[in-house]
């Protein structure tokens, strides 16, 4: 919801919004793991996407001083997504937001299998940052003088080897939890389930 209010409301009422929106970005770079990563990555992501819509509005001859207010209305609503996004991350797992998604997505039929993709997206990033991890110390201890092109080639096949022999696992988890059907995703189920084990 506050993702959405982050780019329809409009200017005066987002500049209330931006207190309430950063205090989460900052509580997950402090307790999520690659939280600052994430904070630096976005912030990066942002500037880029800044310096782009300036120019273009500079190119539409809105002239220098409207294309700098627009810039700053842009960024500010760029500002109150990292809270929006990582806010449900110190809470929530991965299935439950996954189950969210699907909620938002029921009117289709196909929601679950959408639901999934999301789940193992989400279940996968976190040990693909920590084989990569890994992998780069490993590469500095053993191989120091490897060149950048052969070095950045181990890394993605060792990584692909690692993260590939992962998939049996998470298909385990995935049919040990009956997620390969829609039965699991829908919103009646699971509150059946989670009174059962009350």
């Amino acid at each position: 919801m506050s993702a959405c209010a982050a780019w329809l409301l409009p200017w005066p009422w987002l500049l209330l919004l931006l207190p309430f929106a950063l205090p989460p970005a900052l509580a997950a770079a402090l307790l999520l793991s690659d939280g600052w990563k994430i904070i630096r990555a976005y912030t990066l992501f942002s500037l880029f996407w800044l310096a782009t819509f300036f120019l273009f509005r500079l190119g539409a001859e809105s002239g220098a001083y409207t294309a700098c207010l627009e810039t700053l209305e842009f960024g500010t609503r760029l500002s109150c997504l990292p809270g929006a996004a990582l806010a449900p991350a110190l809470r929530l797992s991965a299935l439950e937001l996954s189950r969210i998604f699907v909620w938002y997505l029921s009117p289709f039929s196909l929601a679950w299998r959408c639901g999934l993709a999301l789940a193992v997206m989400l279940a996968f990033l976190p040990r693909c940052l920590r084989v990569l991890r890994g992998l780069r110390v490993s590469a500095a201890l053993r191989a120091p003088h490897l060149s950048a092109r052969r070095r950045i080639f181990l890394l993605g096949l060792a990584s692909l080897r690692i993260l590939g022999a992962q998939t049996w696992s998470m298909a385990i988890c995935i049919a040990g939890r009956d997620l390969y059907r829609p039965g699991p995703w829908l919103w009646r189920a699971v509150e059946k389930k989670a009174r059962r084990g009350n």
